[in-house]
């Protein structure tokens, strides 16, 4: 401070910052670290700018704000692409000033040619003077010569003395920025480093929080369809035992109710089933599954009048997931009855398999969706009728039984006319 060298200042407090950053003292740190740049900026050294914002990116790494580093580290970037830009510029700075001199000195060849074939000349027409003119003459060129040739070679000294000292001035600075340059991208691939193995961690936590809460979910429909289970079976005793038309209503209210719980706990159990990491794939009975979904929804296909009409056509092996390809065919079968209309409701099954993929198509003539709604009805919870006593599941884990499968699922609906879901899912070779 004292000597006044500004230079050296900035390069004193920016060790001083990263030595302060090691031993944790973080305030003191950043006063040295803003005391150094403000030294910077007034001498212009961008090298020293960039010390101090790997300084910085330090500082808030050790703070644990990743987010202010990673913001640090682009002007860090930016900053060492400016000193080699600027590298660049004086290097090529310093090819024009060897051109120029080599110039210079082809130039002082040239003029040193002409002076003596004008020397040579002057001699000439003297020889027909006298000789103590000749003498004096001779001399007095002798001396003018040795005065030219002594400009000369003191001025061309000066020059490549000058050229030289210039020339070792760059190519030290050029070294120092590129020992520079190599510790910051040291220090770039420990931050990388670093940053992976914290990414990898908590990508693994993650992964472990997903498992255990799969297998909580999984647990807790299960446990809960227990309790339920009973209910119905309570009920269905009930039926044949009592004989009060009230209390059959009241128990018929509680099998509804039961029924209705015991639904929404499968469709919470199929979306455990939807994020399993494991699947066995084998052949898939496609006709045997929709005969069991419309057995499991009998009653109310007959309590409703809906007509069933199947088109199966599988005549190659279908190899995929059964569980996964049930839950899709479950639930839009189980849609369309429950938004049938009560005057001649019909549902319409079609199923085609070849080499490649299985195509199933769902059409009823349904109350259909409203078109404000059709950008949402695969959200979770979404229901797009009001009196709708469904939970808002069902499409939504047969969409995602269908992605899981690396399949499709797409629909067309015209409100109060019905609606036509379509899937296609891949034929697995074996």
């Amino acid at each position: 401070e004292k000597t006044g060298n500004n230079q050296n200042l900035a390069i004193a407090y920016g060790s001083m910052s990263r030595l302060l950053i090691e031993l944790s003292q973080y305030n003191e740190a950043l006063i040295y670290i803003n005391q150094a740049d403000r030294l910077a900026d007034l001498v212009g050294a961008a090298h020293l700018k960039r010390n101090n914002i790997a300084s910085l990116i330090l500082f808030h790494e050790q703070q644990g704000n990743y987010s202010k580093a990673f913001e640090l580290q682009k002007v860090y970037q930016q900053l060492t692409d400016s000193i080699y830009s600027q590298t660049s510029a004086m290097k090529l700075a310093e090819a024009e000033a060897l051109y120029n001199t080599e110039k210079k000195e082809k130039d002082i060849e040239l003029l040193n040619e002409k002076q003596l074939s004008q020397q040579n000349q002057l001699q000439f027409q003297q020889a027909e003077l006298s000789r103590k003119n000749w003498i004096i003459a001779s001399a007095a060129t002798g001396i003018f010569l040795l005065l030219i040739a002594g400009l000369i070679g003191y001025r061309y000294y000066k020059e490549k003395s000058k050229a030289n000292r210039e020339l070792r001035e760059q190519q030290e600075e050029i070294q120092a920025q590129s020992e520079e340059l190599q510790e910051a991208n040291y220090m770039i691939a420990n931050i990388n480093k670093r940053l992976e193995e914290k990414v990898e961690v908590r990508t693994s936590e993650l992964k472990q929080a997903y498992k255990e809460l799969d297998t909580f979910f999984y647990r807790s429909s299960h446990d809960f369809r227990r309790p339920i289970t009973t209910f119905l079976g309570l009920a269905g005793v009930a039926k044949i035992t009592v004989k009060d038309p009230v209390s059959l209503e009241l128990f018929e209210k509680v099998s509804e109710t039961a029924g209705s719980l015991d639904k929404m706990l499968q469709k919470l159990q199929s979306i455990s089933d939807v994020g399993s990491q494991q699947m066995i794939y084998k052949d898939v009975f496609l006709d045997e599954l929709v005969r069991e979904t419309e057995e499991g929804l009998d009653l109310s296909i007959k309590r409703k009048s809906i007509q069933v009409r199947k088109e199966i056509k599988q005549m190659v092996p279908f190899l995929s997931y059964p569980a996964m390809v049930k839950i899709i065919i479950e639930n839009l079968i189980e849609n369309s009855v429950h938004f049938a209309i009560t005057e001649n409701p019909f549902v319409k099954i079609g199923i085609s398999v070849t080499e490649s993929e299985a195509v199933i198509e769902v059409q009823d003539n349904g109350e259909g969706i409203l078109e404000e709604y059709q950008s949402r009805i695969f959200e979770m919870y979404f229901r797009a009728n009001e009196r709708s006593k469904g939970n808002g599941l069902g499409l939504y884990i047969a969409r995602k039984a269908a992605e899981k499968l690396n399949g499709t699922i797409s629909f067309t609906s015209t409100y109060a006319q019905g609606s036509t879901f379509t899937v296609r899912l891949p034929n697995r070779p074996i």
